[in-house]
């Protein structure tokens, strides 16, 4: 039976918006305890198992503009450094995961969006862009 996961998060951040332009941008940083991670087991069988503590460091920016003649431009970058600070339990012994990069984080992840309203029609586009991941 996997023990529960605890995170502590740290987050310091700073917004501004004036007629024209909303702006937010924040630092933050977890400290995951005992952090559950899916496993296979083999034969269509999955599970759930400790894989030790993790760290989560990173920042966000937001910048979203007032509509322009019905139109709402919106961009996101987020930078991320996750790493694992245990080693994985595996078999009775443990895999040399310490000091990696956490599965399934992206170090960069980027959005964009532009939305029309014109209180008859709308319309709505996104560009999401998020780069290479860890999986092992």
């Amino acid at each position: 039976m996997p023990k529960n996961q605890y995170s502590i998060k740290e987050e310091l951040g700073y917004r501004y918006h004036d007629k024209y332009v909303m702006l937010d941008l924040s630092l933050f940083n977890y400290n995951i305890t005992n952090r559950l991670m899916s496993t296979y087991l083999g034969g269509g069988v999955f599970g759930t198992a400790n894989a030790g503590n993790q760290t989560v460091r990173g920042f966000d920016l937001m910048v979203a503009a007032r509509p322009i003649h019905h139109f709402s431009p919106y961009a996101s970058f987020e930078y991320l450094h996750a790493t694992l600070d245990s080693n994985v339990p595996y078999g009775g012994s443990y895999l040399r995961t310490k000091g990696y990069e956490a599965p399934m984080a992206p170090k960069v992840m980027a959005n964009f969006g532009l939305s029309y309203d014109d209180t008859h029609f709308f319309g709505n586009f996104a560009l999401h862009y998020a780069s290479s991941q860890s999986v092992t």
